[in-house]
Formats: structure tokens, sequence, C-alpha cells
């Protein structure tokens, strides 16, 4: 009975995550379509929706070349994939802390390009997220 009731929970806490790997990668392998930045705002500017995600594990700083507070979330069991969700808030309150979150993923149309391979920059909206 023991080992059911464990199989139950591993099963249930397994599938808690509301994204799947397709998702993940689909953000990995992205290449924007978009050949110049726009003006303005750029960072907070919402074009083409690439996909949302829910319970995704991450991280709140805030970054001096984008002037922006982000959630850097890196995927599990890779080294090669990491993204970066620019937020058009403050989030002075939690930046330092590991968060999960909700969010849809826009393409960045900024001008700033990371100098890191494997890091992607999206757009953030609708995020909601709670401090871990």
């Amino acid at each position: 009975m023991k080992k059911i009731l464990f199989l139950l929970c591993f099963i249930v806490l397994d599938c808690s995550s509301n994204h799947s790997q397709s998702d993940l990668e689909k953000l990995c392998n992205y290449e924007s379509k978009l050949k110049e930045p726009v003006s303005g705002n750029a960072s907070c500017t919402t074009n083409e929706l690439i996909v949302q995600l829910s319970k995704v594990e991450g991280r709140i700083l805030y970054d001096s070349l984008l002037k922006a507070y982000c959630v850097i979330t890196p995927i599990d069991q890779t080294y090669d994939c990491q993204f970066i969700g620019v937020l058009c808030d403050n989030y002075s309150v939690i930046a330092g802390k590991d968060i999960v979150y909700s969010a849809k993923f826009y393409t960045y149309q900024g001008s700033y390009k990371s100098p890191v391979g494997g890091q992607k920059i999206f757009t953030l909206s609708n995020f909601t997220y709670t401090v871990k």
C-alpha cells in the first residue's frame, strides 16, 4: 500500500507542471523574425506570442544592460539553453529570489543581443508568481 501511495504522489508531483518539454524546446530553438529593433521602449512591446507557460521555476534579477527586471530560467539537464524574460514593472521587492511563475512569452523586440550562446530573450506578459 505504501508503494502505491508513493507512486501516486510521484505521478501527481511530476505532472504538476503545466508545460511540456516541447514548449521549453520551442523557446530554446526560437529564432526571431525581427530584422530591426523597434524604437522606444521595445523591451515592453509585445507582438508575436510564442508560448504560454505555467509553473516555471526561475529567479528575478535586475539586468543593467537591459535596464529592466528579468526572470532568468535555466532548462533542467541542459547546459546550452537559458531564457531571460524581460518584465516591464518594478520587481525590486523580490529581486534575487527564486520563484515559480506563469507568463506569456513574446518576441523580444529590443536591440540587446546576449553575448552568451544559448541565452534567449523574451518579453513576458500576464506574469504571475509565487516566491519559493
